[in-house]
């Protein structure tokens, strides 16, 4: 609305309403011409750290939805079934986490729509569906979840680790772990950060060091071990006098190391060399307590051919979680 009055012949002035209450205002004057801009202030959603409440389509159940954390990019995805980018337009996410940096959300056909997430740091998370809504709660891994380990597979990218003929250390740590590992771990209720996710190299630093980034509870990292000589064989832990960190409960590193050490020569057949008081960085520099299994020799025929067997290797894998989960059992956290 506006409207042009006079009060005197010399003497006019103009009557402008504004769209709406909260929209504010500026005037420019450029010679005789005068310009007025009005602004719709954007509303600032309050960064409380509470839960996400989502407003979700009609019919939506808690079977319709599934996560992945991709915490490697700092990043939380939730994907509902079915393509519902306009309901979220409509409804916008309400953002209430400081270390939430935006919430984006798009489609594809194969995981339906996602809700994607992405933090400033790594945390941990957990959803449900409250009076129509979905829940997600967000905060720190220790603060999420009871359980937390991980699982470091040795070398990769342009590190091959040992080498016989073809075969590479590299692999076999990564399959065991990664791939073998990751199926009994999954929905156990412990919750596993892997030091790498693909063939990439990272720096000893980095996976020593990532144990406090998870609030991780202990470090086990795979490897195969070689000799100059065939004759060596069997299976070694590793472990660092220097790195004095307990749990809670009072688990140490050579508890770790002498309780892995056993289950695993015990499993795979092979022999059993004990535990090892060694400065290996990614157990001497953790803040957790801390391992490094050689697994069994790539120089040595017999255990070349149980470490390149997928049936050695997947025992391997069960063994390293059973002997996790009983360690959780005589250790608990108590959070």
């Amino acid at each position: 609305y506006v409207s042009l009055n006079s009060t005197s012949p010399n003497n006019s002035f103009l009557i402008i309403e504004k769209p709406s209450p909260d929209v504010t205002y500026e005037i420019h004057q450029d010679g005789s011409t005068y310009t007025l801009n009005f602004e719709q202030e954007e509303e600032i959603p309050v960064i409380n750290n509470t839960p996400l409440n989502i407003q979700l389509p009609s019919g939506i159940r808690l079977s319709d939805i599934s996560s992945e954390d991709n915490y490697h990019k700092k990043q939380i995805s939730i994907f509902i079934k079915g393509d519902h980018r306009a309901f979220f337009e409509q409804n916008p996410i309400a953002n209430t986490y400081e270390n939430v940096s935006n919430i984006k959300v798009s489609y594809s056909s194969s995981k339906g729509t996602e809700l994607l997430i992405n933090t400033k740091v790594i945390q941990g998370f957990q959803y449900t569906i409250v009076d129509g809504k979905l829940q997600v709660t967000i905060d720190r891994p220790n603060a999420i979840y009871d359980k937390i380990i991980i699982l470091d597979a040795g070398h990769g990218g342009r590190d091959p680790g040992a080498m016989k003929g073809t075969t590479k250390e590299k692999e076999i740590n990564f399959k065991v772990l990664n791939e073998y590992a990751k199926e009994y771990f999954t929905n156990s209720g412990i919750k596993v950060y892997y030091t790498r996710v693909d063939d990439t190299l990272i720096a000893l630093a980095d996976r020593a060091a990532f144990a406090k980034q998870v609030d991780a509870d202990f470090f086990i990292s795979l490897h195969c071990n070689s000799a100059t000589t065939s004759a060596a064989r069997g299976t070694s832990v590793y472990y660092s006098s220097i790195n004095k960190s307990k749990t809670s409960s009072g688990l140490t590193s050579s508890i770790l190391a002498n309780t892995l050490v056993n289950n695993l020569s015990k499993s795979l057949g092979t022999k059993n060399l004990g535990i090892i008081d060694k400065g290996f960085v990614v157990v001497r520099d953790n803040s957790v307590p801390a391992v490094l299994i050689e697994l069994a020799f790539l120089t040595n025929p017999d255990d070349l051919s149980l470490l390149t067997s997928s049936t050695s290797q997947k025992k391997a894998a069960k063994t390293i979680y059973d002997t996790v989960a009983s360690l959780f059992e005589a250790y608990p956290t108590n959070r």
